[in-house]
């Protein structure tokens, strides 16, 4: 049995946020600084693209000023989100699906959080163990 576990009770409430506008020297700063492999491009609480690691070596491997090129040059625009109120199997279909490894979260429109492809594996053996109540066995 799985349960239905929302995305809310998994995600990450301190999302890494950057602005369009930013340089990508300082997207790598904050990517570095904060440990995270994605920042979520975000104006005014909405999530407009998301900037990754691999993003930001393309650009330090092909441009010769990397503090010339902005965040919105190399973000990959109207990324896929989910609502908090989605369903943590939704979740993972939508990352398969669309080969993305981590979705904003979203609560009425504005970003909430983000849910990651490692946020879901880590979670999901609590998500499918049974207990003696739903006729399985206890485990610890």
């Amino acid at each position: 049995m799985v349960v239905a576990i929302p995305v809310r009770e998994i995600m990450s409430a301190d999302v890494k946020t950057i602005e369009p506008s930013a340089a990508i020297d300082e997207a790598a700063s904050q990517l570095h600084d904060a440990q995270v492999g994605s920042l979520v491009v975000a104006e005014d609480s909405e999530p407009v693209g998301i900037v990754s690691e691999s993003d930001v070596v393309d650009v330090v491997a092909s441009a010769d000023t990397v503090s010339a090129v902005s965040v919105d040059r190399t973000m990959r625009r109207n990324p896929v989100t989910i609502s908090s109120d989605a369903h943590m199997r939704d979740a993972a279909a939508l990352l398969q699906t669309n080969g993305v490894k981590q979705l904003p979260v979203v609560t009425d429109g504005d970003l909430a959080g983000v849910v990651t492809t490692t946020d879901i594996t880590a979670f999901y053996p609590r998500a499918t163990r049974r207990t003696k109540a739903d006729g399985g066995i206890a485990t610890t």
